[in-house]
């Protein structure tokens, strides 16, 4: 299971999903967002979080039986 947030900065904080008109397979111009390197003006900025719960079982001649069991969240941002 994986959670994304969506952060209302540069084009995400007014349209959650973008729209582009066509003409004849190419994005009309005043569709065009403003460009810039900045992620507070331009671009989306995701937020995600993905819960993971690991079990490793180990067990041989040479080694001593053992049950390993972990959980927790792993995070990234986009």
């Amino acid at each position: 299971m994986r959670f994304k947030y969506l952060l209302p900065l540069g084009h995400g904080k007014d349209e959650i999903i973008s729209t582009y008109r066509l003409d004849r397979g190419v994005v009309k111009q005043e569709d065009v967002k403003q460009i810039s390197w900045n992620p507070l003006y331009s671009g989306k900025t995701f937020f995600e979080v993905t819960p993971f719960y690991r079990f490793l079982e180990m067990t041989g001649s040479d080694v001593e039986d053992r049950e390993i069991k972990t959980n927790g969240f792993e995070t990234a941002l986009f």
